[in-house]
């Protein structure tokens, strides 16, 4: 059984297993998952204040599950609101099955769900709005944290759709991630190691290359998208798998090609 080191909290719910835990060890690869990153929310009162206020927003922006975990908390902050009662009339634009799931939770519906990556919303964002007289166009609330990358707003300000920021987390490196990478090591070089995010790779690669010094040499490395795997490869790492979609199955698809070549 192949090993992998999954550079992600595992997030598994009552009778129900993580969904990548779930796919690979299905196939035969023994996930060992490891955070790199740890959050620290923030500015929750200004997220409660303008879900308070639906009627100046054309809908709403979550582009993961920690900006829906903002607004999870903002919503157990107001206690018997109906805080989101008003914005279910609303398009919520997600980026990726996991977080419309979280969403859908929430009592939302979604729009987006199949478009992978930022560049890929903001084309079904622009789409949905194409026939809005934009300088009538309310703006889209879009509680984020503070490394968010770029393409989305400034592709949505090209096209005229206006945005409200709110910044409601901070992303940091994991406390205890050297130290369990060390852990792992210990039971030998996995045979992959997989990335999440590019924070994941700037905040993890010290601890790898000092835990598994062959890394580049005798590891494979995976993707979960193409800007994660600029990443590391900006970080020296050679590449060899990129998930086409943010998903179990697209990840493990990606895996197990590389293993058949």
């Amino acid at each position: 059984m192949k090993r992998c080191l999954i550079l992600r909290a595992e997030k598994s719910t009552p009778g129900e297993e993580d969904p990548y835990a779930k796919a690979l060890r299905d196939a035969n690869y023994q996930p060992h998952f490891v955070p790199a990153l740890q959050f620290d929310y923030t500015n929750i009162h200004e997220v409660v204040n303008h879900l308070h206020h639906p009627e100046t927003f054309s809908g709403l922006i979550l582009t993961s599950q920690n900006s829906v975990e903002a607004i999870t908390l903002a919503v157990k902050s107001e206690a018997g609101s109906n805080l989101l009662t008003l914005w279910k009339s609303l398009p919520v634009f997600v980026v990726g099955k996991a977080t419309a799931k979280a969403v859908n939770q929430l009592g939302l519906s979604v729009e987006g769900e199949i478009s992978g990556k930022a560049n890929n919303l903001a084309d079904i964002i622009i789409k949905y709005y194409s026939n809005v007289d934009k300088a009538q166009l309310k703006p889209l609330l879009f509680p984020c944290g503070n490394l968010k990358r770029e393409e989305l707003p400034t592709l949505l300000n090209s096209a005229g759709i206006p945005l409200h920021t709110v910044t409601c987390y901070q992303t940091m490196p994991h406390s205890n991630c050297a130290k369990n990478v060390r852990e792992i090591a210990t039971l030998g070089s996995p045979d992959w190691i997989v990335f999440f995010s590019p924070s994941g790779v700037q905040y993890s690669i010290e601890a790898l290359m000092t835990a598994i010094p062959s890394l580049k040499d005798t590891v494979k490395v995976a993707a979960i998208g193409p800007t994660t795997a600029e990443a590391a490869r900006s970080s020296g790492l050679p590449v060899n798998a990129v998930a086409k979609s943010p998903t179990p199955s697209s990840l493990l698809e990606a895996i197990q090609h590389c293993d058949t070549l």
